[in-house]
């Protein structure tokens, strides 16, 4: 499920016009959640994260010293700050942000009460506890409302049907007080059919009030939210009518505020000239700002601006140590990417066992190139095992998906007998699924499936055809027999002056039979000069 992202942000009022659950209602709702996330707390005694751990009692105790620090979106505030301040200090002013009229909270009030927790940008968890004695609390405090339904909605628990459609009545309830950021997650909500009727259309309609600056309470963090959502409908046409100039602008301006996630969609624009005029030096700086905020996706798109020198000058070693960040962060291209450069030892020393387990990682969450590669390391006996049936197991897998090497590779597996039985037909399949993508190899391989009624009906006229289309790249298999066809007149019109020239070609990429069959013509002078002595240079 995706997640939600909740802010924290003074109220004033911006009221959005629907019919909000009734206060009734609203308190099942609440009762539903906090009754379901004690017992989550109370589970077999285990701590929901760790430095988090519930007394017999039913009291939560927190140890801070748990938790790294996070990166904080612009304009929100750091509750971890705020709660070490609080202990530290016994009783601290609460942030303007958290709470307006600055009031003081007792920490041993704050310590004997159940927490509350938050799922801040990205995945990363942010812990923050208030004084909440009971459930009923809760009802009079918006932010743990917001804060309580968001545990609902996101990823931290997989919740069930009646949580998240409590959840997201919260947020509805929550935002016909006025709450800009309730606002956004209940258009979250509308636009995912997280725990309400899909509606991307009305999902739109409060991203654009808030992203247009019409809710004047929204904080820095909401605003650019609301404007990097209201760019991706615009971007996708979901719930209103796709418009990528007006998505980049969006984009643009919700990154100008510091928001990871825009700067990634904005300097994409940028690279691809989606919306606005292509720009690879701006595109790469914006990728680097998402990647200096530690989101996985801007350091994978940094890294490869830096492996391929893509608006900026190209530089192995930091493109490694980008990949390598992201990948850390479970980032799937990421770790195919890292994969490479292990590999390759591209800016990093060449390791194989490392590769191999970059790859199974990134073709374990299903990246069709990462099974490939993976695929070849167990076929090999690359920097693991050589386990001949895992291959053609993830060789199929990113076949499946489409990725014409695989389906190549899978093809040859099917038509040898390597790691599954052989199956000509499926073979001849795959090998045309991936030489109509252009594959070479394939090209030439179903080329001669065609010649010899390998899987598929005898065709010259087709097998010639193929073998050109793999020729033409330049593959030497390839080249060599469409040499053939043209030296015997096999689907296409007898040349023996363009059958020479295909199969020298093919000999000077050191293909042995081309070798011997353009010496032939050397000797005999088919198609091209008689030179004995040229001649017995290519039989050697």
């Amino acid at each position: 499920m995706r997640s939600l992202t909740v802010f924290y942000c003074a109220m004033l009022p911006c009221m959005i016009h629907a019919a909000a659950p009734a206060a009734s209602n609203i308190a099942q709702d609440i009762d539903l959640l906090t009754s379901s996330l004690l017992s989550m707390l109370n589970d077999g005694g285990r701590p929901l994260f760790e430095g988090v751990t519930v007394g017999d009692d039913g009291r939560i105790s927190i140890d801070l010293s748990k938790f790294a620090p996070v990166s904080v979106p612009p304009g929100c505030t750091n509750p971890v700050k705020i709660l070490s301040e609080r202990m530290d200090n016994n009783a601290v002013a609460m942030d303007s942000d958290d709470n307006p009229n600055g009031e003081v909270v007792p920490t041993t009030l704050f310590m004997e009460n159940w927490g509350r927790f938050a799922e801040f940008c990205d995945g990363s968890v942010i812990i923050y506890a208030k004084a909440l004695s009971n459930p009923i609390c809760v009802s009079s405090d918006d932010h743990a409302l917001k804060a309580l339904a968001s545990l609902f909605t996101s990823e931290i628990f997989s919740s069930n049907n009646a949580e998240t459609t409590s959840a997201a009545n919260i947020f509805q309830y929550v935002a016909e007080r006025g709450d800009p950021c309730a606002q956004y997650n209940y258009g979250f909500c509308l636009e995912t059919g997280t725990g309400v009727q899909e509606n991307a259309s009305e999902a739109v309609k409060l991203y654009e009030r808030i992203a247009k600056g019409e809710c004047a309470s929204a904080s820095r963090g909401v605003y650019a939210q609301a404007q990097f959502r209201y760019g991706l409908c615009l971007y996708y046409g979901t719930g209103v009518a796709k418009n990528e100039a007006e998505a980049a602008q969006y984009f643009k301006f919700s990154a100008e505020q510091g928001n990871p996630q825009a700067q990634l969609f904005y300097g994409d624009c940028l690279e691809k000239g989606i919306g606005v005029a292509q720009d690879l030096v701006a595109a790469a700086n914006y990728y680097k700002l998402s990647a200096e905020q530690g989101y996985a996706y801007g350091q994978n798109n940094y890294g490869h601006c830096l492996y391929f020198g893509t608006g900026v000058a190209p530089d192995m070693v930091e493109a490694a140590k980008y990949y390598q960040l992201s990948a850390e962060q479970g980032n799937a291209d990421a770790q195919n990417n890292y994969g490479i450069c292990l590999e390759r030892g591209d800016g990093v020393a060449q390791n194989m066992v490392g590769a191999a387990h970059y790859y199974e990682l990134s073709a374990e969450q299903g990246n069709p190139e990462a099974q490939n590669n993976y695929g070849v390391c167990l076929e090999r006996g690359i920097g693991v095992a050589q386990n001949m049936v895992g291959a053609a197991h993830y060789y199929k897998l990113s076949a499946d998906q489409g990725n014409a090497e695989a389906q190549n590779n899978y093809g040859s597996c099917l038509y040898y007998g390597t790691g599954v039985a052989p199956d000509m037909v499926e073979a001849a399949k795959y090998y045309k699924l991936s030489a109509d993508q252009g594959y070479a190899d394939a090209q030439n391989n179903y080329g001669s499936c065609l010649y010899y009624g390998t899987g598929v009906a005898q065709d010259m006229v087709g097998a010639a055809h193929y073998y050109k289309l793999s020729a033409d790249q330049g593959y030497a298999d390839g080249l060599f027999n469409y040499g053939a066809c043209l030296d015997d007149g096999l689907g296409i019109a007898k040349d023996k002056v363009k059958a020479a020239k295909y199969y020298k070609l093919s000999a000077d990429q050191g293909g042995a039979y081309a070798q011997y069959y353009y010496g032939f013509c050397l000797e005999k002078g088919n198609g091209v000069a008689k030179d004995v002595t040229e001649a017995a240079k290519y039989y050697q």
